[in-house]
Formats: structure tokens, sequence, C-alpha cells
């Protein structure tokens, strides 16, 4: 494979990379977040399939046409750099933020008057149905790994987040 075959690859590979991780790296629980950094996340998010296939294309499209060429070392290249952008492809198809973030797995519910650990002012989520008859409140210490939990209120399935 001639130099600029190999110069868009690279390029190919670093803009697919960038593309795909920058969101990985600038969303991270319990770190502070700016404005800007949320609204490039969700631009490149948007991006990334795309830009992962087009990517991996470039990638594939040297294997093929320069295999020939190559010498063991570009081959063994070629091979990993197609590997590594059809990984990112994939990674760009996933929500690595539900990875993070996993709903707490066994909901258990008990009076107040029952509930052990729980300090007089600590802060809750709480919420009630429309008539105010049922209530639960899901004490942030207690969901802050999570910051998910899938329950129900009576008979309607909620989420409580935060």
């Amino acid at each position: 494979m001639k130099r600029l075959g190999w110069i868009a690859v690279f390029v190919a590979c670093l803009a697919t990379l960038v593309v795909v991780l920058t969101p990985a790296v600038l969303i991270q629980p319990f770190a502070a977040q700016t404005k800007a950094a949320v609204a490039w996340s969700y631009a490149l998010r948007q991006a990334a399939p795309t830009v992962s296939v087009a990517g991996a294309l470039v990638v594939l499209l040297a294997l093929v046409t320069g295999w020939r060429r190559a010498r063991w070392f570009g081959r063994t290249l070629l091979v990993t750099l197609s590997l590594l952008m059809l990984t990112v492809a994939w990674f760009a198809r996933q929500n690595h933020f539900e990875w993070m973030f996993r709903p707490v797995p066994d909901v258990r519910f008990t009076s107040i008057k029952e509930a052990t650990g729980i300090v007089t002012y600590e802060l809750v989520i709480a919420v009630a149905n429309d008539r105010g008859r049922e209530a639960l409140a899901f004490p942030i210490r207690r969901i802050g790994y999570h910051h998910v939990v899938n329950t129900t209120l009576g008979p309607e399935p909620i989420v409580a987040t935060y």
C-alpha cells in the first residue's frame, strides 16, 4: 500500500476514535460537566454510528486492496486496525451510559417506622400517586451509585432517577 493509502487509513482511524470515544471521556459519573461538553458529546453520539461505519469501510477497503502488495507487517497492521474499527463501530451503537448506571436489581421497601440506617434529615426523592394515598421515598445516598430504580407505585410502573 502506498503512503497516501496509509495516511487515509490512519486519519480514518483517528477521526473515528475521536468521534466515538470523546463522549465517553467527557461524560463521567460524579464529575463536573459543562454545557459545552454535554452539547459536544450529544452531537458526537449522533454522528458516531455513521462515522464509525465510514472509518471501518476505509480500513476494510485498504485491507482488501492492499493485501497483495503489503508485507507481513502491513498485513498484520491492517488486520489489527480492521478489528479495532469493527469494535469501535459496535461500540458506537451501544449505550455505554447504561453500563455505568445500572438500575437497582432488587428493590425492597419498608415503612418509615421499620427503616434502619436512615438519619432524620437525609435527602430523599419522594414520589406520590395522584390521589396521594401511596408514596415512596428513595434515599439519595442509597441510589447514588445506581441512579435508577425501576419499581411500581400502586399498579403503575415508575422509574426514579436523579
